[in-house]
């Protein structure tokens, strides 16, 4: 309601504003619904801009299953459900109202004199809109609508939404930018929460070249140019930026924001598995499971290489259930160095955000002062509840979190929607909670913590209770053997503040001069008052000279940098492999810290570029000297790219040293053709007075090439790989494993007709006997193929993808939402009352959507291997046909579209994952995951209106690991469709099918059945013109499993009626008779009903849309239905939209 209220001030607030300029309309508004296809024609609203359609069926892209054709949408044959979602773009309301900006009376006859022709003045028609006003110099779009749900077995919902855009000059030069987004319906499946904050968008932009800009709504705020504080946060608040001159040569700018901040920054910091490309698990700074992360906002490193999200790029990220996958192009090992970077929404205190920037500039010398604070409100929190006597427990721990925990449960009374435990007795143990649904006892509310493997007493248990359960497990020789306990972790209120000033003189050939200093201040508790605050001083003084030599170029640098113990600033400060390069373990990166060096670079246009840096780094009593340098050689003979790097350790209780090496050396060969060898060797050595200590190793690794590069993308690799791994081994350096593979990597054009991409790896790790470890090898890669023939009647596009990698154990459970917002609805298939995980139903009216399902957050992940294959083609010969004649003329009419998509993810339990491998190959006890679609379609007079007629091969099997075990579903169908025009204004139908449909689960033998369909449908259509259309239909449908029988008639009537750019009104009327016997109150009766009930059911929708005048859009949908045993059901959504 807060968000909303916001919202209206906002648009309040620029009202006044934006109403004394002219209007600029975008004629395109995007539209996205979900609908129930009942026939093979959807008809669309008249505003519909045809070429922009997009439908989707079951989320996968069906544009090859239906044809546009003005307001028409033919199916060709029917998609895998009879929901689909559909997208597109609409025109104004007003989109054919007369605009003109002359007059017609002013038109001349031919022939005219000039002096008989008047003066003209070019005016454009206000059409109308939200803004009445002319708004000449803003662009703009969007709609902002109300809408009310109500029915008869629910409560009235009110919703709203607000899409809104605007571009533009206000007046002189002062430029607006806005986007507003809100909408009231914040729910989402399939994720850890049901809401998803990223729905609300609010961002406002003012600015002018000379005074400035002003910013409001969510927006990011940045710092790059400042060593100490470098920052990228997301906020929402309120900026100001102005700049001011004070001379020719000199400007004084400055800018101040203040906000709430959006999320909490978060660093991971982890090594890769062997051949396990993710999902990988992504934790708070508090080891929290649940996280939502915020979109964009990761920066994700692998050895220290910034890397691209995308599927086509390095890596996909799930933002609502923080995990991390890496793609195929992408092989993760065991020595990979993974770092990722985020924010994250914080649920606990709101977090307010002050950031301030003052600067002097000009063109010798920039003096800048920085100020950002972030602060925890005491007494304002989110989403919990802290009473007195909590308050005081963290004021009491002080900076000691782990004594902030405080036990969970809470005694309350019992609820058939709650998951609730009861408190007993166990003998030599103690009091321990075990679940319950004895409403005679007394029960508690639980909240289970993760504490890490072996450090708590319980552990997830397989339930079908509809919530997650967890169950003791005694413990082993006194050491705990779970991973959760019912407490409650605490945490407090934190404040940070960072000041920071830069200096730097710009001396021309004399060099620059930087001076940086910055102070912090940490409150790790607010609410202890004797808590002390961490203050820390860091400053940085750096120098550097560039000067031309002729052809070359002269660099010569230094800097030095000290950083007090208890500084901290807002993200990092170092580079991202700072502790890495310097051989510093994580938790010896304490003390004051003394970090020096000077720099030399020498180079000569693109043939050569050498580097030389000394540098030391001094922590306490710890000494360390790293020399670096870097070659890099380009000519018509070799291509050198070299770095190296030798680190120095000298301390009290430990010495060492660290090389480094990383180089790419080539020999061209030929014009086109080069051969050469990665390397990459490193020598970690540390020891005490007497030996080897843990963390020394060494390791070799090289990848002899050969490349073959040239114009029109032609590019070709085959490379090997060779690594051997050394690690310490009772005081002694001794090998622990070798490594070899090999792969290719391809982007080449065959001519015009094909095109090949392709990225594989093979890598086998053999282990020592004294690592403990079992050989393993993996085979990683993506292999793209496009192909084109007999111009272009013939297209294939093939994807193969292989590789290894985790499957997360999904626990869920279904929460209640308003009604019309869901995805299922809930059958009470035993009477017991009680909401079970199996009682639960994909909705297939929209009012009974009361239900979405949520995942619970889980650490526990199996080992899979992954294999998808995605192939598609398309063989239409009217291309090649053109001058054929007789028979081959014929053929001409036949055409062919075949796909094929799969995704298998099996349990890994050889040494080797297999390449290529389909649903189904292997035990059905392995497969933990698996997608397989298939559909092939024979066209005969595809694109003739007169007749044609389409035959279909569906084919669609998915599996899933849940909680309770593997799900799976499964459905075959043939499908034939004939069309066939009597008259222009005539056409029939006949639609013939048979469907098998089968369901399995590990756990619930309700679930385990199947059964057949056979369907048989005529129709007619009669659409005399465009504004009126009339079908009748008929169907028959017999269903028959091994325990109930179906047979189905059902008459259906549809009207359309439509006025160009006024109104549109649809309605339809079904009379369903089911004969039916058996269990109708059970998952197959369910399944084979499509939800109605057995005997006469009524069924009437009804949508009305109105266009009124100013852009407004009135619309009601209504859904009446009346079955035997039940009364009338009643649902309806009444919709106001206002167009910008």
């Amino acid at each position: 309601m807060k968000r909303t209220w916001k919202v209206h001030w906002i648009i309040c607030a620029i009202l006044p504003v934006l109403s004394v300029f002219g209007q600029n309309l975008n004629p395109r508004y995007h539209e996205v619904k979900r609908i129930f296809v009942y026939g093979d024609t959807l008809l669309l609203p008249s505003d519909v801009y045809a070429p922009s359609l997009v439908l989707r069926s079951n989320g996968v892209a069906a544009d090859s299953c239906f044809k546009s054709s003005g307001q028409y949408v033919v199916f060709y044959f029917v998609c895998d459900s009879g929901e689909v979602e559909i997208s597109y773009y609409t025109y104004p309301p007003d989109y054919l109202s007369l605009s003109q900006g002359l007059d017609r009376k002013l038109i001349q006859p031919k022939g005219a004199k000039r002096s008989d022709v008047q003066a003209m003045t070019l005016k454009t028609q206000n059409t109308g809109g939200l803004f009445d006003s002319d708004l000449a110099g803003i662009s703009r779009t969007g709609a902002i609508s109300r809408f009310v749900r109500a029915g008869s077995n629910q409560s009235p919902v009110l919703n709203s939404t607000l899409d809104l855009q605007l571009s533009g000059l206000l007046r002189d030069s002062t430029r607006i930018r806005a986007s507003i987004t809100d909408n009231r319906v914040p729910v989402q499946a399939d994720g850890y929460s049901q809401q998803l904050r990223e729905i609300d968008r609010i961002f406002i932009e003012i600015s002018h070249p000379k005074r400035g800009k002003v910013t409001a709504g969510d927006y990011q705020i940045q710092n790059l140019g400042h060593y100490f504080l470098n920052f990228d946060r997301r906020i929402t608040g309120f900026g100001l930026e102005t700049t001011a001159d004070i001379s020719e040569t000199m400007k004084v700018r400055a800018s101040a924001n203040a906000a709430a901040s959006r999320g909490i920054f978060a660093r991971n910091t982890f090594m890769g598995q062997e051949g396990n490309q993710g999902p990988y698990k992504l934790f708070g700074n508090n080891n929290e499971l649940f996280i939502i992360i915020i979109s964009g906002s990761e920066r994700v490193y692998l050895d220290g290489m910034l890397l691209t999200r995308g599927q086509e790029y390095d890596y996909v990220m799930d933002y609502n259930t923080g995990e991390i996958t890496f793609t195929a192009l992408r092989p993760i090992t065991r020595e990979r160095r993974i770092v990722v970077e985020f924010q994250y929404t914080s649920l606990l205190y709101l977090r307010t955000i002050a950031y301030g920037e003052l600067a002097l500039e000009s063109e010798k010398f920039q003096i800048e002062l920085v100020h950002y604070d972030e602060t925890d409100s005491r007494t304002q929190t989110l989403f919990q509840d802290l009473t007195e006597a909590e308050k005081q427990i963290i004021a009491q721990a002080g900076a000691d979190f782990g004594r902030m925990r405080i036990p969970s449960a809470v005694q309350v009374e019992y609820s058939p929607d709650e998951v609730l435990y009861e408190k007993i007795l166990q003998p030599g143990f103690g009091e321990i909670f075990v679940f319950s649904r004895d409403s005679t006892k007394g029960l508690y509310r639980v909240q289970f913590t993760f504490v890490g493997q072996g450090n708590g007493n319980y552990i997830p248990s397989n339930n079908t209770v509809n919530g997650r359960v967890f169950e003791w497990i005694p413990p082993e020789n006194g050491r705990p053997q779970g991973s959760y306990e019912p407490i409650r972790q605490l945490l407090p209120p934190q404040s940070l503040s960072v000041s920071s000033a830069r200096a730097a003189y710009n001396g021309g050939k004399f060099g620059t001069l930087e001076l940086q200093s910055a102070f912090s201040r940490l409150n790790l508790n607010r609410f202890a008052s004797g808590v002390a605050s961490q203050e820390g001083f860091a400053t940085r003084l750096t120098y550097g000279i560039d000067r031309k030599l002729g052809a070359s170029r002269l660099q010569i640098g230094g800097f030095s940098d000290v950083m007090t113990a208890d500084f901290r600033t807002v993200e990092r400060v170092r580079q991202v492999e700072f502790q890495r390069d310097w051989s510093i373990a994580d938790t010896a990166l304490r003390g004051t810290q003394l970090l020096a060096g000077v720099h030399l670079r020498l180079t000569r246009d693109t043939l050569l570029n050498v580097f030389n840096e000394v540098s030391l780094l001094r922590q306490g009593d710890d000494f360390r000297l790293k020399y670096s340098g870097e070659l890099h050689v380009n000519n018509q003979y070799v291509a050198i790219n070299s770095r190296f790097s030798a680190l120095k350790i000298q301390g009290p209780v430990l010495d060492g040293t660290f090389l480094r090496q990383l180089g790419d050396w080539s020999w061209k060969a030929g014009q086109r053709s080069s051969i050469g060898v990665r390397t990459d060797v490193e020598s970690n050595l540390r020891s005490d007075t007497q030996q080897w200590i843990d963390g020394s190793y060494n390791f070799f690794q090289a990848e002899p090439y050969w490349r073959i590069y040239g114009n029109r993308g032609r590019n070709f690799e085959l490379f090997a790989l060779l690594r051997t791994d050394d690690t310490v081994y009772t005081g002694g350096i001794q090998r622990a494993a070798v490594s070899r593979g090999g792969g290719i990597k391809a982007d080449w054009k065959f001519g015009k007709n094909a095109d090949l991409g392709a990225s594989v790896l093979y890598r086998h790790i053999r282990y020592d006997p004294i690592t403990g470890q079992q050989d393993f090898a993996a085979y990683t890669g993506r292999v793209r193929l496009q192909q084109r023939w007999m111009k272009n009647a013939l297209i294939s596009n093939t994807l193969l993808e292989t590789g290894t990698g985790t499957e997360p154990l999904r626990v869920f459970s279904y929460i209640e939402v308003p009604a019309g917002t869901g995805t299922h609805t809930w059958i009470d298939y035993n009477g017991n009352g009680i909401k079970e995980l199996d009682e639960f139903e994909p909705a297939r009216f929209p009012a009974e959507a009361r239900f979405i399902r949520i995942f619970a957050p889980s650490s526990e992940f199996t080992r899979v291997e992954v294999s998808k294959i995605s192939q598609s083609l398309l063989f239409n010969p009217v291309n090649m046909g053109q001058r054929w004649s007789g028979f081959r003329k014929f053929l001409t009419r036949f055409s062919l579209q075949s796909t094929l998509q799969t995704d298998n993810r099996r349990q890994l339990i050889r040494a080797v994952n297999t390449p290529v491998h389909l649903p189904g190959s292997g035990p059905d006890s392995l497969t933990l995951g698996s997608l397989i679609l298939v559909r092939q379609t024979l066209f005969f007079d595809r694109t003739r209106s007169k007749f044609g007629w389409d035959a279909n091969y569906l084919f669609n099997r998915s599996a899933n690991l849940l909680a309770f075990g593997v799900e799976e579903v499964r459905s075959v169908e043939y499908p034939l469709n004939i069309r066939y025009k009597i008259i222009p204004p005539l056409l029939a139908r006949l639609k013939l099918n048979y469907v098998n449909r089968e369901t399995r689960s590990m756990n619930f033998v309700s679930r385990n059945f199947s059964f057949d369909e056979y369907l048989a449908s005529p129709r007619i259509e009669f659409q005399p013109g465009e504004k009126y259309r009339t079908i009748l239909s008929y169907e028959y449908s017999s269903k028959n499993s091994a325990s109930a029988l179906l047979s189905s008639h059902r008459l259906i009537s549809e009207q359309y009626l439509a006025s160009a750019s006024r109104f549109v009104t649809t309605a339809t009327i079904q009379y369903v008779v089911n004969s039916f016997t058996g269990d109708a109150n059970s998952p197959l009766g369910f399944a084979m009903l499509e939800g109605l009930q057995p005997g006469q059911n009524f069924i009437v929708t009804l949508l009305a849309q109105r266009n009124l005048v100013n852009g407004l859009q009135l619309s009601l949908t209504y859904e009446g239905r009346l079955g035997s045993g039940l009364g009338i059901l009643h649902s309806g959504v009444f919709q106001v939209k206002a167009f910008f």
